[in-house]
């Protein structure tokens, strides 16, 4: 909730948050009092408003969002160096020595590649 109430003072996060949080904050011991009870009609009325207040809240922060993408911009942009699906591309793998085994060749022995 302070996270949020930063956020929408900063202008960063639309002022609907704040209700959604305070919303959010009445529901969350009912829902743990359900939990308790294992009323499961009970469970599933609350579940279906808590989705819905999330769904809401969701939809609200993209509109803002939207709106407002400057907040969301990176100040910097992304680092080059790690790929889209995290990996850093930047810095080469380790180098691989590859372990020898000795092979006994009857009156010699070499060394071959383990493997």
């Amino acid at each position: 909730m302070a996270m949020d109430r930063k956020a929408v003072q900063e202008g960063a996060a639309p002022p609907e948050d704040i209700q959604f949080d305070l919303t959010l904050a009445k529901m969350i011991p009912e829902g743990q009092a359900i939990r308790a009870s294992h009323d499961q009609v009970k469970a599933k009325d609350w579940s279906q408003r808590y989705h819905a207040l999330m769904a809401r809240k969701n939809e609200v922060d993209q509109k803002f969002a939207a709106a407002h993408p400057i907040h969301l911009a990176p100040s910097s942009g992304p680092d080059p160096c790690i790929s889209p699906m995290g990996k850093d591309i930047c810095t080469p793998p380790p180098v691989q020595t590859q372990q020898m085994c000795s092979v006994n060749y009857g009156s010699t022995v070499g060394l071959v590649p383990c493997g």
